[in-house]
């Protein structure tokens, strides 16, 4: 499907082949002047996408009939942010520019240099997940990345393959450059723990030390946490992410259905 369609999130599953779009999606729809006749994409955020055309526009909702229907696998490689809990702005562009990153699932923490504390969780998440998506129709990807509040420990337990800590000079004398401990490894889960400006605890860190993180830097230079993000992010996808080689990075698309006869 070409790229420079205008892209919308499905929330619900056709229904006999239409989709109705409703409410925000609606308003972006109106925002962008879409007419009657003209062909759009739609995203789930799972994998699937619809090239559709306009049917019907009515004054609060819009029909859209599906014409092609494709499915993306998974990608390998997948990037699991771990970052501690910022400020909302740079909360807000972190949870942006990792989506359009390609990170599998983002997980936000608590740690002991963090400003801000959570004072609403389900509202926190909520924003998240729409920054999330509407980064996710930007950029042109097909899978949402899972969004949520974690505890630090946790995490630390429970995470399995290539673990990454970011720690600045101050921190930890014993580090790696990131693109070494990146590029020869074979692992196709990668953990990237960023932490606040204050960065993690000297307890924090020989934490994740017991449980095999690999200290990591980004040269000699202190660097804010969404910069932190940004760095590591795109070392990984450059190294061992395929679309750097021209391929997408999810492998093949599967075409389920070329033309969906609707008679």
């Amino acid at each position: 499907m070409s790229g420079v369609l205008r892209r919308f999130f499905l929330f619900k599953p056709p229904v006999s082949g239409v989709v109705l779009i409703e409410g925000e999606e609606y308003h972006h729809l109106k925002v962008l002047r879409l007419k009657k006749g003209d062909k759009i994409e739609f995203t789930d955020g799972q994998g699937h996408r619809y090239l559709a055309e306009l049917v019907r526009l009515k004054k609060d909702r819009a029909e859209a009939r599906i014409v092609k229907k494709e499915f993306t696998p998974p990608p390998e490689l997948k990037i699991h942010l771990v970052v501690s809990l910022l400020k909302n702005k740079v909360m807000d562009l972190v949870i942006q520019k990792a989506t359009e990153l390609g990170v599998w699932d983002i997980k936000v923490c608590l740690t002991a240099h963090a400003v801000p504390r959570v004072e609403d969780r389900k509202c926190k998440v909520e924003r998240w997940q729409r920054i999330a998506l509407e980064a996710l129709k930007q950029c042109g990807r097909d899978y949402l990345p899972a969004i949520d509040l974690a505890n630090f420990l946790d995490i630390l337990k429970r995470a399995q393959g290539l673990k990454l800590m970011a720690v600045g000079p101050r921190e930890w004398a014993e580090t790696i450059p990131i693109y070494r401990a990146v590029k020869d490894t074979k692992e196709t889960d990668i953990w990237l723990f960023i932490g606040p400006e204050g960065g993690f605890s000297p307890e924090e860190i020989k934490q994740a030390n017991a449980f095999g993180f690999i200290p990591i830097s980004f040269g000699p230079y202190i660097l804010r946490a969404e910069t932190a993000v940004l760095a590591g992010l795109s070392v990984i996808q450059a190294v061992k992410g395929e679309g750097i080689k021209g391929k997408s990075p999810y492998g093949e698309v599967h075409r389920e259905n070329e033309q969906v006869n609707l008679a």
